[in-house]
């Protein structure tokens, strides 16, 4: 990960927070941000670490959502808050990573 998509990531995280700690958040969604796979993800065995790190790559950073329409108002809040690098440069290509994680069930 670079710098980039770790203040994206650090970014997105404070609207999380923002979200399930201030019910007058000025971000709005209609269903549940389960946050980032790393924090929602438990390995086995620790030994694996490395191995699963090496083959998601950034895909641990990946936002799971309950819904297609929260995972749309994530992004409609991400290009608002100009915090697009974290999934990758378009709208489009967030969006199928987070429904994508979404309907495997993470």
């Amino acid at each position: 990960m670079n710098l980039q998509q770790y203040q994206s990531y650090l970014h997105l995280k404070r609207i999380q927070n923002d979200i399930e700690n201030n019910q007058n958040s000025k971000y709005k969604l209609n269903g549940k941000l389960y946050g980032p796979i790393i924090e929602n993800f438990t390995s086995i065995d620790p030994e694996y670490n490395i191995a699963i790190e090496a083959l998601s790559g950034n895909k641990l950073f990946y936002y799971s959502v309950e819904n297609e329409i929260v995972a749309k108002q994530l992004i409609k809040i991400m290009q608002n808050e100009k915090i697009m690098k974290i999934f990758g440069s378009t709208p489009e290509a967030i969006f199928d990573a987070i429904v994508h994680l979404h309907l495997i069930g993470i």
